[in-house]
């Protein structure tokens, strides 16, 4: 018989069963959802362990496309012409992935993504250029965007002193002599005879060497002039004189423009201890009596007007820098100007003085380390000058005592505009 009691503990023992088999259901359940979870952080941790490793191949293939274009430009001559501003490969596979690479005139000058030039990749040699390449490799992509610009060429064959027009006057005690920069500085056993100089002129004494003053060195007149009749004077040549067989041709003289430069920022006047790491666009450039600005990196400055560093005043060059100066109107430099002289090299100047006009003019007891390129300007230097480097100008008058030391190691100063000594800018990833 069964009692009360007897019920009781039947329906517990039965609470007491179904409650466990909930419990091994939820467990069961628990277990489903954490293999479950595991299984999907596996697939994805797979996952992004392979994106990542197909973006490092990208990324490298990518690299691998700007190397082949740069190597392309460098070895091509004509690319300006030969290639479009545009696309210049589709999809090419390298390095077992596929590039897309675009090559354009100018630079994204306000970050918006758009490349601003004029489209013509033919018609500036020295405009800058930016080169997309857009790889891809499994899954992924990757971006890369460097500018490139290019730099006027050091050298275009000129002898150590060219005049161009049909005038040398040298004062008394003046003198042009020669040495290698390569070799160190100028003096002692780093001096010789050795100056170069070459002149277009062809009438009697268009070349004139007052008393004492002395080219050691060459000279060479007009095409077919006799230089016993042009070079006249009490001074002396100590080497040779003969006639050219041809005549020196002006150089061309590419300024850059604001796509590497900028736009004309207007008159500027530095304070003293300034540093110039970029490139720069003035209208008139005035260094102030005693000033000093320093050269950082590889800067070119293009000056509309005049450009004049007043007495005393100086630009030095910081280690590895150089200077290439445009100027469009007059130069003058006041006396005991000092430019580059802290390094004595004047194959990291280059200074450019487009059209004609007004005198390159350099007062007394100045010191410049230079490249002169002024086909149609007139090189003036007062009493006690010391120039060092190479020298293209119309024409040359030498003040009392004043001193040109052609560098034998420089053949003359830059044409202009050639596509040498690209570098980048700026990458955009």
């Amino acid at each position: 018989m069964r009692t009360r009691r007897t019920d009781r503990i039947d329906r517990r023992s039965g609470e007491r069963e179904g409650f466990a088999l909930m419990l091994v259901l939820i467990a069961v359940v628990m277990a489903v959802i954490l293999a479950i979870s595991a299984l999907n952080s596996a697939t994805g941790s797979t996952g992004i362990a392979v994106s990542v490793v197909d973006h490092t191949q990208a990324r490298a293939i990518a690299e691998s496309g700007v190397e082949a274009t740069v190597a392309y430009i460098q070895q091509d001559s004509d690319w300006r012409t030969n290639k479009v501003n545009g696309v210049w490969a589709t999809d090419m596979s390298l390095d077992g992935g596929l590039v897309t690479i675009t090559v354009e005139d100018g630079v994204d000058l306000d970050g918006n993504g758009t490349v601003d030039g004029d489209g013509d990749l033919s018609d500036d040699s020295s405009d800058p250029v930016t080169i997309t390449v857009v790889a891809s490799f499994g899954n992924t992509s990757h971006t890369i965007r460097p500018v490139f610009e290019f730099e006027a060429e050091e050298s275009t064959g000129y002898p150590g002193v060219s005049v161009l027009g049909s005038k040398i006057d040298l004062k008394e005690d003046a003198e042009i002599d020669s040495y290698d920069s390569t070799q160190g500085y100028y003096g002692g056993s780093n001096k010789s005879s050795e100056a170069n100089v070459h002149t277009n002129a062809t009438s009697s004494d268009s070349v004139k060497l007052e008393e004492d003053s002395t080219i050691k060195g060459d000279v060479f007149v007009g095409v077919g002039a006799n230089p016993n009749s042009v070079i006249d004077g009490e001074g002396s040549v100590t080497g040779t004189t003969d006639s050219m067989s041809e005549s020196l041709a002006a150089p061309t003289i590419d300024v850059p423009g604001n796509g590497v430069v900028g736009s004309n920022s207007g008159d500027e006047e530095p304070a003293d201890n300034t540093t110039y790491s970029s490139n720069q666009h003035f209208d008139e450039f005035k260094i102030e009596k005693e000033d000093k600005i320093y050269i950082e990196g590889d800067v070119i400055i293009v000056v509309e007007k005049t450009f004049e560093m007043k007495e005393e005043a100086e630009i030095r060059l910081n280690p590895g820098a150089t200077l290439t100066l445009y100027v469009k109107d007059a130069i003058k430099l006041d006396k005991e100007v000092k430019l580059n002289d802290n390094t004595e090299d004047p194959s990291r100047v280059i200074l450019y003085n487009v059209g004609s006009g007004n005198d390159i003019d350099i007062k007394e007891k100045t010191k410049i380390h230079t490249q002169i390129v002024a086909p149609y300007r007139k090189f003036k230097l007062d009493e006690e000058v010391e120039f060092y480097g190479s020298i293209v100008v119309d024409e040359i008058e030498m003040g009392k005592k004043s001193e040109i030391h052609m560098d034998t190691s420089l053949s003359g100063g830059g044409g202009g505009g050639g596509s040498s000594g690209s570098y980048t800018k700026r990458w955009v990833e």
